[in-house]
């Protein structure tokens, strides 16, 4: 809603919330359709709408709470303050968003090109930033993924979800690219790049697997005792860093050595 524009309200029940489908079958009776009913905690609701004009909005919120109450008189409701999105708010929303993803991996890409200068013969430094965003993309998808899948809320917080992931994933890239960087600086004649990354890879990966699980018990922590409203927040943000982890190890370093394999033929055939 956030980004395309609507409403969003929650009710909360005293107790014995009723399903889902029969809330929908009460509010189509009196013709609410186009609805989303949202469970959220053991007894509320939160119902979003699609774009709406702010100056029906009220009506149509006390409508919905009216339905609501007749169907359950017996029950003690309360409102929220209902949440009003036009859609040239939610327009500027998801440019913004989609700008500051884009704006951070670019800007990784090029923090890495620089820092990885004069590394090594065999790997130019921007090829070290390529293989973080190919990585990135990944831990991008794998959350967004697993958001549309089981029908999460996407607005402001999962965005930062997203750039908090990408924060993380290429922390635990940077520290294996950081051991190939002297590594590579140490390496014997005889040593190829695939047998350097490999073992920056092995004196480093328990190091990355520490720091994810101990971030992981922080983000449990604020997943099972926060508030409800933060719970698709580290939600998305505990998958990003399991599969960013993964990233780190399992994709950024043969990514690294795909690149050098395919510089080196090329110079070979040249």
């Amino acid at each position: 809603m956030d980004f395309t524009g609507g409403s969003e309200v929650q009710i909360d029940y005293a107790s014995n919330r009723p399903t889902v489908e029969s809330v929908k079958e009460a509010l189509g009776a009196v013709g609410i359709k186009e609805i989303t009913a949202r469970p959220i905690g053991a007894n509320s609701f939160i119902f979003e709408t699609k774009e709406m004009d702010p100056a029906t909005a009220p009506a149509f919120h006390q409508k919905l709470f009216e339905t609501l109450q007749a169907k359950s008189p017996e029950i003690v409701l309360t409102k929220g303050e209902p949440h009003i999105i036009g859609p040239s708010i939610g327009a500027e929303l998801r440019s913004k968003a989609i700008f500051a993803i884009i704006a951070v991996i670019l800007g990784i890409l090029l923090l890495i090109a620089y820092a990885f200068r004069n590394v090594s013969q065999e790997l130019s430094s921007w090829k070290y930033g390529l293989a973080v965003v190919l990585c990135l993309v990944h831990d991008v998808m794998v959350p967004v993924g697993f958001a549309s899948l089981t029908q999460l809320s996407v607005d402001s917080l999962f965005v930062v979800a997203i750039l908090a992931v990408l924060a993380l994933s290429v922390n635990d890239t940077i520290v294996v690219f950081d051991r190939v960087r002297e590594n590579s600086r140490l390496k014997k004649a005889t040593e190829t790049f695939g047998e350097v990354v490999g073992k920056s890879l092995k004196q480093t990966v328990v190091r990355s697997l520490n720091t994810s699980i101990a971030n992981l018990l922080a983000i449990a922590a604020l997943y099972f005792l926060g508030p409800e409203a933060t719970r698709p927040f580290a939600l998305v943000l505990g998958v990003g860093l399991i599969f960013g982890t993964y990233s780190s190890v399992f994709l950024a370093s043969p990514f690294l050595v795909e690149i050098e394999k395919k510089q080196r033929g090329k110079a070979h055939r040249n």
